[in-house]
């Protein structure tokens, strides 16, 4: 049976991947730093968390919702 010529350009193709994924999983590592450290003020950031949640009508203080703000 004879394939068509994209057919042939469909099994030829080889993804191109990124540099660290060519050589496989196992050289790949997680490597741990520093704490990030925030400028945001983060109360006025739970504050503006906890209006918007009050502005689309949640209850902020159902179960569910209480630590969203925190998790922001």
């Amino acid at each position: 049976m004879k394939i068509s010529s994209l057919q042939e350009a469909r099994y030829a193709y080889s993804p191109k991947l990124p540099g660290m994924l060519r050589n496989g999983i196992a050289d790949i590592c997680v490597k741990e730093g520093e704490e990030t450290q925030s400028v945001a003020d983060q109360e006025k950031i739970k504050a503006g968390v906890r209006l918007i949640l009050e502005g689309i009508g949640e209850d902020v203080e159902r179960e569910g919702l209480l630590e969203t703000p925190d998790r922001i």
